[in-house]
């Protein structure tokens, strides 16, 4: 409604995007072209580091990805950060195993994204944590651990060899079936293992106890 021949209208927005408008009235005017004008709702300054893409379990020699966003309070992206600086270290479970972060542990987000992506070929747990350079940050995300599962099975791997015993001894063999990097599979409850033993003597005594 009109006072003194005035309409103010105050419009607000909490999302980022452009607004149109359109006028109608009730008295008979002509209504004024409004279609030119475009108003555009920017994000509001960096609040939170909301993680957008989680990593997932993934197997030996592949890889996972983790994407995050710097939000405003209102959960708009802030495409105009391009300077935020984001490092994402990761625990393993193996020391000095074989993870490896690309580009780095270190990026810069680019329109207000980052992306890091994590390959390993061992089979391991691997746990994250994340920072940022922003000082608007205030809240981050709590990224899942992630599971590093053997490859198919490769090769079998004789890991403890017989050594030489007195007669009414015994030695032992243990065998192990790895992946390509190996990693034990620690799933393989099925390969069956037959092992033949040539003796010395015609008439040896040796037998095989499982």
């Amino acid at each position: 409604t009109d006072a003194n021949g005035q309409v103010l209208f105050t419009i607000e927005d909490t999302e980022a995007e452009i607004l149109t408008f359109a006028v109608t009235n009730t008295g008979g005017l002509v209504d004024p072209n409004l279609s030119a004008i475009l108003v555009n709702v920017t994000p509001d300054s960096a609040d939170t580091l909301v993680m957008t893409s989680a990593p997932a379990d993934f197997t030996a020699g592949q890889s996972t990805t983790l994407t995050f966003e710097v939000e405003d309070q209102y959960g708009n992206i802030v495409t105009s950060d391009n300077s935020t600086v984001l490092t994402l270290s990761v625990t393993e479970s193996i020391l000095n195993s074989s993870a490896i972060l690309t580009p780095s542990s270190i990026i810069t987000v680019t329109n207000g994204i980052g992306t890091f992506q994590i390959d390993d070929t061992d089979a391991e747990t691997l746990d994250f944590s994340i920072l940022s350079s922003n000082g608007n940050i205030t809240t981050y995300p709590t990224i899942n651990q992630v599971t590093v599962n053997p490859d198919v099975a490769n090769s079998l791997i004789l890991t403890s060899a017989p050594a030489d015993f007195s007669a009414g001894g015994n030695t032992t063999l243990t065998f192990e079936v790895q992946d390509q990097y190996g990693n034990l599979r620690i799933s393989d409850n099925a390969t069956q293992l037959t092992l033949n033993i040539i003796e010395g003597t015609v008439d040896g005594s040796s037998s095989i106890v499982t």
